[in-house]
């Protein structure tokens, strides 16, 4: 923390942001691995509300995105990259709400095109990756996060979310003058 002149030591914990992309897709393919989901099934098979996804035009898409278009970028669920709506970046950037919601909100937005025609990097489409993780395994994910990946890989402070009370946390900052 550079105004509180804390350094950072052997414990700090970091918030990964979008590297944290690599560790849902190592629990989605252990998923897979064990058969508790397919990656190549349309995502509507656990979740039922993307059964009805439509484009920004209206016309209804010919079928839900399946897991290994979540993965690739390739759903058609907005990006962070275009403009967002409030509900939109909330749904991705409030961890108040619970997941369920928030991929709830997720999907009663149109997509932006036809699953597996177009790359749109999308945070949103890896909260729904999470979802199904979560809804396939009867797991909450941050419990699947740390069976599948972060016990194994022995990294006892590695999490979604810290705990409440943790103080040693690295706060952003941004380089201004005085740190030039």
């Amino acid at each position: 923390n550079v105004a509180g002149r804390k350094p950072v030591n052997d414990d700090t914990q970091f918030c990964i942001g979008s590297c944290s992309k690599m560790f849902a897709a190592a629990v989605l393919v252990s998923l897979a691995a064990d058969k508790t989901v397919d990656l190549e099934a349309p995502i509507d098979r656990w979740l039922k509300n993307f059964a009805t996804n439509k484009l920004a035009d209206g016309s209804k898409v010919s079928r839900a995105p399946t897991l290994t278009e979540l993965l690739c970028h390739r759903a058609g669920i907005y990006s962070q990259r275009d403009r967002l709506t409030k509900n939109q970046t909330r749904w991705i950037r409030d961890f108040e709400i619970p997941l369920a919601d928030s991929v709830a909100g997720i999907a009663r937005e149109p997509l932006s095109s036809e699953p597996g025609k177009q790359f749109a990097y999308s945070g949103a489409g890896y909260c729904v990756l999470g979802r199904v993780a979560e809804v396939a395994a009867g797991k909450s994910f941050n419990e699947l996060l740390a069976l599948h990946v972060t016990r194994p890989l022995r990294l006892s402070r590695t999490t979604y979310f810290p705990a409440i009370d943790e103080d040693n946390i690295a706060a952003g900052h941004k380089i201004g003058r005085a740190h030039v």
